[in-house]
């Protein structure tokens, strides 16, 4: 795994437990909507030893990773922000 880059997520938390993310937001002011969560599994140690959630999500076409880390309530993808 790259760098971690935090992200603001807006999500939604179904009534069944379910968190869902819905619009993904960078730092820079970009705006991205969550076209479909293709899976949602445990991630097991993130970087840096953190434990989450590994969503598998279509954004504009692409098949992108999106983390949540429990621990801290924070959401971040791999890379480098750009």
């Amino acid at each position: 795994m790259s760098n971690k880059v935090y992200v603001d997520v807006i999500a939604e938390f179904k009534r069944e437990g379910l968190l869902k993310p819905l619009v993904i937001k960078w730092k820079d002011g970009r705006v991205y909507k969550v076209g479909k969560v293709i899976r949602c599994t445990a991630a097991g140690k993130t970087l840096k030893g953190s434990y989450g959630l590994l969503y598998t999500c279509l954004v504009s076409g692409k098949e992108i990773n999106l983390y949540y880390e429990e621990m801290y309530s924070k959401w971040f993808v791999e890379g480098n922000g750009r």
